[in-house]
């Protein structure tokens, strides 16, 4: 996932191209034409656009390693391990705002 404020920083990517991912993603204005009047598009459509819009990832959570006996450690390599070498996932918790807590591999790019 990323965040329409970063698209702009990846190469070839301007701020025109945000602006019309933005218009994009953006939910439609009262009278435009995806409110149901003509060239809009149909119902269906509009919902397999809506719906493929992830959630942004919120900013209040807090997350830690875990190792093989499911208990928390401070450092990355402490962590429960699977995959093979460079394309290695570590195993985390995140607890979320809300009280939802999950466990979950990330890869080494993210972890």
């Amino acid at each position: 996932n990323i965040t329409l404020g970063a698209l702009h920083t990846l190469r070839g990517v301007g701020h025109w191209v945000v602006q019309q991912v933005r218009e994009h993603l953006s939910p439609p204005s009262p009278g435009s034409a995806a409110d149901g009047n003509p060239g809009g598009g149909s119902d269906a459509a509009r919902r397999r656009r809506n719906s493929a819009v992830a959630a942004p990832t919120p900013d209040s959570f807090t997350w830690w390693y875990v190792n093989k006996k499911g208990e928390a450690v401070d450092c990355r390599n402490d962590a429960e391990v699977q995959g093979s070498p460079g394309r290695e996932q570590f195993r985390v918790c995140i607890l979320h705002s809300s009280g939802r807590m999950e466990k979950a591999f990330l890869p080494d790019a993210k972890a």
